[in-house]
């Protein structure tokens, strides 16, 4: 399953966003995924 390449929370947000072991909960401001030769097959439909 393809995952983002990086996501972007404000810094007055951070310390409600992320949660005691420094996972994401809700949704980021920003997110970027970056389409490469290497993972262009996750990306196509059967």
């Amino acid at each position: 399953m393809p995952a983002s390449d990086l996501a972007v929370v404000k810094e007055e947000r951070w310390q409600e966003a992320v949660d005691n072991e420094g996972w994401l909960q809700g949704s980021p401001e920003l997110v970027i995924e970056v389409a490469s030769p290497g993972n262009r097959n996750l990306h196509r439909k059967s």
